[in-house]
């Protein structure tokens, strides 16, 4: 699941943020790096020119499911893109993170169907969660940090999980 979202995220996000940006007077980068299985608590604390930034986590928090069968299994997994960039002026920093969560809402929307399996993607009535949390400036640094939390479901089925079983 991981990896249909990451690959979905490297190959939607920046051209759908490109284009909101474009309506915006405010210059931001609209890149991502994808980091898979890493909250942002991971990767920005490594340096810049090993994780650059604006960094996207990728990652499942837990996942529902059923053992009844071997030959099919349903899951829905909760998943989150967690976006975290640093900049010097706050206020276009604010912009770039309320873009980014819309370029991923859109990256969302292009979830369902996009691997084997994947039977849907934020599909329940308000099963997406997006929290902007709280811009921070960290002590002696020339610049503010801002994150982005959109925690969402992905349903998908597995099949043939054992070949085996009658």
């Amino acid at each position: 699941m991981v990896e249909a979202c990451a690959a979905r995220a490297a190959a939607d996000f920046t051209p759908g943020m490109t284009h909101l940006a474009s309506q915006k007077t405010v210059s931001m980068d609209t890149s991502i790096h994808v980091y898979k299985r890493q909250d942002a608590n991971i990767f920005v604390a490594l340096d810049e020119s090993v994780a650059p930034l604006p960094g996207l986590g990728v990652y499942a928090l837990s996942a529902l499911t059923n053992a009844r069968r071997q030959d099919l299994r349903d899951s829905s997994v909760a998943m989150v893109y967690d976006y975290f960039a640093r900049g010097a002026d706050p206020a276009a920093l604010l912009v770039q993170a309320e873009l980014a969560a819309e370029a991923l809402l859109r990256v969302i929307d292009r979830i369902y169907g996009s691997a084997a399996g994947i039977f849907g993607a934020g599909e329940a009535t308000l099963g997406v969660q997006v929290t902007v949390e709280p811009m921070v400036k960290p002590a002696g640094m020339d610049y503010y940090e801002q994150r982005v939390l959109v925690r969402f479901l992905v349903d998908e089925r597995d099949l043939d999980l054992d070949p085996q079983a009658t």
